[in-house]
């Protein structure tokens, strides 16, 4: 990760003086027990524990790596820490214990702040099996809620093998009376967030929607300020068919938590095969909305399957019902690319709603069958299947700079509500079938915000075997241009010549269509009209 090495060069420059020790939570009390009590706390003595004389916190003479694990708790019915001062350590452990795998956590109070200047990891102690308990670092109250900072990198998992259960970076409750584990104010990590085989990562730290305000302004102001900052990857570290998932927006703390708007920042885009990637909201009292704002630098792909919300319900553009994850309209995911580099979306499923923005760089989305249909049943209980399948409607695709299209050159069909454009590439793919990509709008095509008339121009970069589209009209967006009409016009759009043919549109009731054909060379148009004259001054003598 950029940035993080010379950081932690820094740091290690500057503590060389400072001795190393290992903190693990015991907890004697008959509660939860404070950070700053030294009678929580167990330090290294030789090959024995003894109790801490004071609490874990970096320091010009201390280095404090801190260890949670079941098997050191004294009192196993409370395994929470809680912290009311701000507290910086180096690394952080969660080891699920081999004697007691009892879930544990740090709970930050009154608005405080933990930093972890090294990384943050979930693991298994010597001894431990894979797990299905729940480590977590959360708010004690909404009000005034905890932040976390890492400067090193997040695992669940030391490496591909382990199954270490759920570790949750927020609690799973937004609700205005103050209840005992609540959202995180933000998140920020300089290095990668990973999970590794069937391991689970959840985040609830939002813009809540405490106040009755609309979604707009939410999504303005989490988009300003983000909620969740990566300074790495998004990173899915599988074994063979066993593979991570996370929640992006944890929150199923029943009908009175409220909803919000979560951005994850992500430096450098989301790697590997994530099992699932979607939000665990839709119980909650309002709408509620992740955002992906990818800003990549370089090339990245993941396998995901991407879905709104982990409960699915009727969806409402198209009527239809879906059972398992799915499409939400009251829980919802939207990706914006906005990167210099790129970012495809290969996984078998891209079941999310909120819509898709790019303003730079590319961004590629396999749309084929198992992401393309909505199946089941519809709203009167009968089976559907081929032909009266309907397209998913994304929502909203808002295309402001940079390129998108599909993987699958030629075969990706795709369904978004509206199209606004303002700048950028569509990539439109055709194969040597004869085949073409296509978009689907259930609403219209409107020119963005930016565009102007008689100067900007709807680029299209066709791509694969061309020849098919020479004096052969291709469908490639469709649309009911009778109830939607658009303010385009076939003169706005624009693709490069192939050969020596040029791109001509033409917009009908169902859309746009486009083809090559055969433009006279300024001779051959002049050759022309001068046979024209020929032929009138012949015409006008015979009279």
């Amino acid at each position: 990760m950029k940035g993080v090495f010379p950081l932690f060069i820094i740091l290690a420059a500057s503590s060389l003086s400072a001795e190393v020790k290992n903190y693990y939570f015991q907890n004697a009390s008959t509660y939860n027990r404070e950070w700053i009590e030294t009678a929580g706390w167990l330090v290294e003595d030789g090959d024995t524990k003894v109790e801490a004389s004071q609490y874990p916190n970096n320091s010009d003479d201390i280095t404090a790596n801190v260890i949670l694990c079941g098997d050191y708790l004294k009192n196993t019915s409370w395994g929470d820490v809680i912290v009311k001062n701000d507290i910086t350590v180096n690394n952080t452990t969660f080891e699920v214990g081999a004697t007691n795998t009892s879930s544990m956590g740090i709970s930050i109070y009154s608005g405080r702040t933990l930093t972890i200047e090294g990384d943050l990891l979930l693991t298994l102690a010597d001894g431990a099996t894979s797990t299905s308990t729940t480590q977590r670092i959360v708010s004690s109250k909404q009000a005034d809620m905890g932040t976390l900072v890492v400067k090193g990198n997040v695992y669940a998992g030391a490496d591909s093998t382990q199954s270490v259960g759920t570790l949750r970076l927020g609690g799973v409750k937004n609700v205005i009376d103050n209840s005992w584990d609540s959202a995180l104010k933000s998140i920020s990590i300089a290095g990668d967030m990973s999970a590794a085989k069937s391991s689970t990562i959840q985040i609830n730290a939002s813009k809540i929607n405490m106040d009755n305000s609309t979604m707009n302004e939410l999504i303005e102001a989490s988009l300003a300020n983000p909620d969740v900052v990566i300074g790495g990857s998004l990173s899915a570290n599988g074994s063979g068919d066993s593979n991570p998932n996370l929640c992006l927006f944890n929150l199923n703390g029943g009908t009175n938590s409220l909803g919000g708007v979560t951005t994850f920042k992500i430096a450098e885009g989301i790697t590997g095969a994530w099992n699932s990637m979607k939000n665990d909201a839709s119980k909650a009292g309002t709408k509620s909305l992740s955002i992906l704002l990818l800003n990549n630098t370089g090339g990245y792909s993941t396998n995901a399957w991407m879905y709104d919300d982990n409960v699915s319900n009727v969806v409402a553009s198209t009527g239809i019902a879906m059972s398992g994850p799915g499409m939400n309209t009251n829980s919802q995911v939207k990706i914006i690319m906005d990167g210099t580099g790129s970012q495809i979306f290969n996984g078998e499923r891209f079941w999310i709603s909120g819509g898709v923005e790019v303003r730079n760089g590319t961004l590629q989305i396999r749309m084929h069958s198992n992401s393309k249909y909505e199946s089941g049943k519809d709203t009167d209980g009968n089976e559907i299947s081929g032909e009266e399948m309907r397209l998913m409607n994304h929502g909203d695709l808002t295309l402001k700079g940079g390129k998108f299209g599909s993987l699958l050159e030629g075969n990706g069909l795709m369904g978004f509500n509206n199209l606004y454009y303002s700048g950028g590439t569509y990539m439109l793919g055709v194969d040597y079938d004869g085949g073409n990509d296509m978009l689907k709008f259930y609403g219209g095509v409107y020119k963005g915000e930016g565009w102007i008339d008689g100067v900007s121009k709807f680029y299209i970069e066709v791509s694969g075997t061309k020849d098919n589209l020479v004096d052969n009209w291709a469908h490639i967006f469709e649309w009911d241009n009778t109830a939607n009409e658009t303010d385009f016009e076939a003169s706005d759009f624009y693709s490069e010549d192939f050969n020596e043919y040029s791109a001509i549109f033409k917009i009908e009731d169902d859309g746009l269509w486009m083809m090559y054909t055969e433009v006279p060379e300024p001779a051959a148009f002049a050759a022309i009209f001068g046979a024209l004259a020929l032929a009138l001054a012949a015409a006008k003598r015979r009279k």
